[in-house]
């Protein structure tokens, strides 16, 4: 009896390869999206920190330059966020497109596995077909030889 071999198993496995470098490139962009926004959330919580500090001040004068300093330290932060924000938005676009690429590869590979069901359905019927064939050959061989012995 011979062996079931689908046809297109290398392009299977092509297609299984490029959807694995898919999931990796997702994962990854997707890492970096929640790093970005730790570093995001760091540098808010920086800012509140800054700003709760110098409005609780308990101090009565507080030195032009203390404030000088730390209007700059507080602009720079502000700086930072939005930065991060636009490289937030800019990695989140890409985690979208590169999602998009994954369901892509993922409907591709499930076509070329549904091909293959098909493929070995048919064969099975195949394979089906001529054992039933053997089957009732050998019957037929049986009962002729019955038969023979008959008379």
């Amino acid at each position: 009896m011979k062996k079931y071999q689908f046809k297109f198993k290398k392009v299977w496995k092509i297609k299984k390869f490029n959807e694995d470098i898919k999931k990796n490139d997702f994962q990854k962009a997707k890492s970096e999206l929640e790093r970005k926004d730790k570093e995001l959330k760091l540098l808010k919580n920086e800012l509140e920190t800054q700003i709760g500090n110098f409005t609780s001040s308990n101090q009565k004068w507080i030195k032009a330059a203390d404030i000088a300093i730390l209007g700059n330290y507080i602009n720079n932060i502000t700086q930072n966020i939005n930065t991060k924000k636009l490289e937030l938005n800019n990695i989140a676009k890409s985690v979208n497109e590169k999602q998009q690429q994954l369901s892509k590869a993922i409907k591709e590979r499930k076509v070329y596995d549904k091909l293959n069901e098909r493929h070995y359905d048919k064969f099975r019927e195949e394979v089906n077909k001529v054992y039933q064939k053997k089957l009732d050959n050998d019957a037929m061989v049986s009962y002729s030889y019955k038969d023979r012995e008959r008379y």
